[in-house]
């Protein structure tokens, strides 16, 4: 049995070392018995940088500029008036048009349950500061970003969110 396992593991060995055509790269053996060698891959330099994705990561070559607080805030006041004004009208729709769709329905209902109520909203958003500017994201991802309003009422603070879709800004919740 031992010269069995014997020859049997010399052979193997022999293979393994036919298989191997010494040198780098990946042995191939064919039908004429030699062995020839397919030589290496070239190594791929995965650095961002190198591959020109910026900061952004987006695709090649896309860098993102990003505003500022000083440069968005105008954007957000003009949103945040045009919410002040509609509730102080009691304009259910036009206050409704301010929010992103997948809130709109939600404060149709809660503003038409109680427009008595909205002007005194609008005076809470009276001192409405915008505070936090998230990422902007650009075209390549379906987040949109993001700002938040800090409102001081009634010596509580309130965080009001909103989103920018397009050049557009939005609210998401009061």
């Amino acid at each position: 049995m031992k010269p069995v396992l014997v020859t049997f593991s010399c052979v193997c060995f022999l293979l393994l070392l036919v298989g191997c055509g010494g040198g780098g790269g990946s042995s191939v053996l064919p039908a004429t018995g030699s062995t020839a060698v397919v030589p290496d891959s070239p190594s791929i330099d995965t650095d961002r940088a190198a591959a020109g994705l910026g900061q952004s990561g987006g695709g090649i070559g896309l860098v993102v500029v990003q505003t500022t607080i000083a440069q968005e805030e105008p954007l957000v006041n003009t949103k945040a008036s045009a919410l002040k004004s509609a509730l102080n009208e009691k304009n259910v729709d036009a206050a409704t048009n301010l929010f992103h769709e997948s809130a709109q329905a939600d404060y149709k209902t809660i503003f038409s349950a109680q427009p008595e109520k909205l002007p005194a909203l609008a005076t809470a958003l009276e001192n409405a500061n915008l505070t936090i500017l998230g990422e902007e994201y650009g075209s390549i991802t379906t987040r949109p970003r993001r700002a938040e309003l800090t409102v001081v009422f009634e010596g509580k603070t309130f965080l009001v969110d909103m989103i920018k879709v397009g050049e557009n800004w939005l609210f998401m919740n009061l």
